[in-house]
């Protein structure tokens, strides 16, 4: 009997690894360090990033309807680590800034993640 490539693969487990050597131990953990830098920046020229229980609170609405919200394109929503999160340029006084689902329907079919800047923002919409 021939199993498929992908089942025999699952077999293998992280303990029959080996460990990857000094030198490249040292550079992923640079590009580790550099990816983390990179997502703090990219935060903070976002105004600072919210995680959903925030947003539902100020929005008052269900952490449930904050999702949806992202899915329907209303929010902006963008993977952060293991979670999503919310950049807090595209809300004002604890509102969602006016014309921002248009701005999002019209980049629905790029393959990229976007971040707004609260002037670039307050420039497209």
């Amino acid at each position: 009997m021939v199993r498929p490539i992908f089942s025999q693969a699952l077999v293998i487990a992280a303990r029959d690894i080996p460990p990857a050597p000094p030198e490249r131990l040292a550079a992923v953990q640079a590009a580790q360090a550099a990816t983390t830098r990179f997502r703090a920046d990219l935060a903070a020229q976002a105004g600072g990033m919210y995680d959903r229980a925030q947003v539902a609170e100020f929005l008052s609405v269900t952490p449930a309807a904050v999702d949806k919200q992202r899915q329907r394109r209303q929010i902006l929503g963008v993977p952060y680590g293991t979670e999503m999160r919310y950049p807090a340029a595209q809300f004002k006084d604890d509102e969602i800034i006016k014309g921002l689902k248009k701005v999002l329907e019209a980049l629905r079919d790029m393959n990229y993640r976007i971040f707004f800047h609260g002037r670039l923002a307050d420039r497209i919409i």
